[in-house]
């Protein structure tokens, strides 16, 4: 069976060479669980990559069934047989193995790069969050289950939400120690975070019986830094204003858009975010609401095309799924 991949991996590879891609990764336990056949493994990595004109990372772990390692969890039967394959970079798991063998990597030859693996992703321990915001309602934004867990963590996390949803919060069981309400134009502040709600129109802007928003949006500022996170919300008028004249540094905004036949409340499109932000003038702008749910979702590539009328100024960011991404003022 391998070799009969070589060519098709090796095609393919050569094919997104030619469309542009200039790095590619090949995942391959293989040698971690076969140690004892090193020349071999190095001349079936040769002949896949061969031609191919990109930069080349190989991520190595041990084999992955159920959860569990297939190969001894050890990188030291794979010296100094490594060194010499055909790649620029080793991509190695560290992180679940509390950088175990780091000094292994002395014995690569100084040509070879290396991404040392710093995020277990097998690891069922809730990162703590010092602050966490809901804009309303609805279970992608305020999930019992989630938040439960994030609150209960040892940390003094704190969730802010609409204060038309404290009774809400109290009925799903969230400690309420742990949570506080605001409302448009008020501020919280909380953990080094200065938490501003402003509104947002899940289709219109609604109120309770008591005059309190049922949507919020936030601009949160903190370390010199200046975000607006839009919850659900359309582009309505008056939006920007809102928002007021200080420089942001990232506008978290919507892209799904609305239609009738989904038969859930609406928000602003990729095209009116990008508007948005073109008034804004943000340094970042990162969509978000798509490839969650089937029926109410867009493809991220009508953002792609839609970001190119954004100023040269304004930097268009769309983070993959568990991605984590740290800006500096």
């Amino acid at each position: 069976m391998t070799e009969a991949l070589i060519p098709i991996v090796n095609a393919e590879l050569m094919a997104l060479v030619a469309a542009g891609v200039d790095f590619v990764q090949l995942d391959e336990p293989s040698f971690a669980c076969h140690p004892d056949a090193p020349d071999h493994f190095l001349d079936v990595v040769a002949r896949t990559v061969r031609g191919v004109r990109a930069y080349i990372s190989m991520h190595m772990c041990f084999g992955n069934y159920r959860g569990r390692a297939v190969g001894h969890r050890s990188y030291r039967p794979l010296f100094p047989h490594i060194g010499r394959v055909a790649v620029n970079q080793l991509a190695l798991e560290f992180a679940n193995r509390e950088l175990a063998e780091v000094q292994l990597l002395a014995e690569l030859p100084e040509t070879m790069d290396v991404a040392v693996g710093l995020v277990d992703v097998k690891n069922t321990w809730i990162e703590p969050a010092e602050l966490v915001v809901a804009s309303h309602k609805h279970s992608d934004y305020l999930d019992p289950e989630t938040l439960t867990g994030l609150l209960a963590a040892p940390a003094d996390a704190r969730l802010v939400l609409p204060e038309s949803l404290m009774d809400h919060a109290k009925a799903i069981g969230l400690p309420s120690h742990r949570y506080s309400g605001t409302d448009a134009g008020k501020v919280v502040g909380r953990a080094g975070f200065r938490v501003w709600a402003v509104p947002a129109a899940h289709e219109q802007i609604d109120r309770d019986e008591s005059d309190r928003h049922l949507y919020l949006g936030y601009v949160i500022e903190t370390e010199g830094l200046r975000l607006y996170y839009s919850g659900d919300s359309l582009a309505y008028d008056g939006l920007a204003e809102e928002l007021g004249q200080k420089p942001f540094d990232v506008l978290f905004l919507l892209i799904n858009g609305r239609g009738p036949a989904r038969g859930v409340p609406g928000n602003m499109t990729a095209a009116e975010a990008v508007d948005l932000a073109a008034r804004v003038h943000p340094r970042y702008l990162v969509p978000h609401h798509y490839d969650m749910f089937t029926f109410n979702t867009v493809a991220v590539e009508v953002f792609e095309a839609e970001a190119r009328r954004l100023p040269a100024a304004v930097e268009p960011r769309i983070l993959p799924c568990g991605e984590r991404w740290e800006i500096k003022k």
